[in-house]
């Protein structure tokens, strides 16, 4: 994967709109550092839907390569092995108790679609 400085923790609470829906800034750089750009786009998917990303990608200034979205992809794919291992921390036992719902919720689906890549 490439490597870009990236915000690190580009979500709804750091995304600024204007009264018309249009991104009009990011906020918060404290989680900022070198690392994989498709971080801050799964960033944004944990919250938001691809059409709202392709919105923050059309602002997104540096060149993105033609792996990035399934990257991205994959990253929000872990979240809830994160939230159940280390977001608990910082969030509390809803935060594990939501990673553990949505771990189940996709082994089911994974179980479901016969062993196939469950989207």
């Amino acid at each position: 994967a490439p490597v870009a400085l990236v915000h690190g923790d580009l979500s709804g609470d750091h995304l600024l709109a204007g009264e018309d829906g249009e991104l009009t800034g990011v906020i918060d750089f404290a989680e900022a550092r070198l690392s994989d750009p498709a971080l801050d786009f799964a960033g944004v998917l944990n919250r938001f839907s691809w059409r709202d990303l392709e919105v923050v990608r059309a602002h997104y200034d540096a060149p993105l390569d033609a792996t990035l979205l399934e990257r991205a992809r994959i990253y929000i794919e872990i979240v809830p092995i994160y939230s159940v291992t280390d977001g608990y921390i910082a969030a509390g036992e809803a935060e594990r108790a939501q990673g553990l719902h949505r771990l189940a919720g996709r082994a089911a689906a994974w179980a479901r679609s016969g062993g196939n890549r469950a989207r």
